[in-house]
């Protein structure tokens, strides 16, 4: 859960688009006004993110500076 501001929030849960009318509902029935509610489906990156506890870019950055050029030896394309 994310605060965005005061008067927003936002959620990351498993069967979001199941989940959002049946929170809608219950929010309504709590006497709570929602004025918006919109279901975003998870990018590559935050699947990513769930998965390994890093982002794409950590990830690429990470590889970028552990990884060694290779050199061909010398007369190999001959």
């Amino acid at each position: 859960m994310h605060w965005v501001d005061p008067r927003t929030l936002t959620l990351t849960v498993p069967d979001g688009d199941r989940l959002l009318p049946t929170a809608v509902r219950e929010l309504d029935a709590a006497g709570i006004q929602v004025e918006r509610a919109t279901g975003v489906p998870p990018t590559l990156d935050d699947v990513f993110l769930a998965l390994t506890g890093r982002t794409l870019r950590d990830a690429d950055a990470a590889t970028a500076t552990t990884s060694t050029p290779t050199t061909t030896p010398e007369g190999a394309n001959r």
